[in-house]
């Protein structure tokens, strides 16, 4: 595949730590237009890990942060808010993809993951939902680690952990 293939497609990233922002660079990679969409307190809590440089822990020198969210322009929107929530609106009807990456019960409590209502505003958004127990169904809501996850896919006791 050619690194510009998706050079048209314009994707609007809003997930932290390494889901989907891994998902957005590998797009990106290939020529997508990513814009990540950053909590204006604190930021994605990537910032906060290694590696950094020498003698440093600056939130913009955080190895895991650079690496997963090069080729991206970035945005800080609050969309737990109903502010961000109307920019967030205003903002999809110019997009192609939308990256998701949070459990769906914290999103479904704030009120934003409502695909419908992004499909309205945008009926040929593409919304790709990164979540460890998916959308719907008894174990939605959970969290999902790394632990919990390969552990509920019986990995663990394969390699006996």
């Amino acid at each position: 595949m050619d690194s510009q293939s998706l050079s048209d497609v314009k994707v609007l990233e809003i997930g932290e730590f390494i889901a989907a922002p891994y998902c957005g660079k590998l797009l990106a990679d290939l020529g997508a237009n990513i814009v990540k969409v950053e909590c204006p307190v604190g930021g994605d809590r990537a910032r906060g890990r290694g590696p950094f440089p020498p003698k440093t822990t600056s939130e913009d020198s955080s190895g895991l942060f650079l690496y997963l969210n090069s080729n991206k322009q970035g945005i800080t929107l609050d969309i737990l808010n109903p502010g961000g929530m109307k920019i967030l609106a205003e903002l999809l009807p110019h997009f192609d993809v939308l990256l998701i990456s949070d459990y769906a019960g914290e999103a479904r409590r704030h009120g934003w993951l409502d695909i419908n209502r992004f499909r309205t505003e945008n009926p040929n958004l593409i919304v790709t939902c990164i979540t460890p127990y998916g959308l719907t169904g008894p174990r939605s809501a959970w969290k999902g680690h790394s632990i919990n996850t390969t552990s509920a896919a019986g990995i663990s006791y394969r390699i006996g952990k």
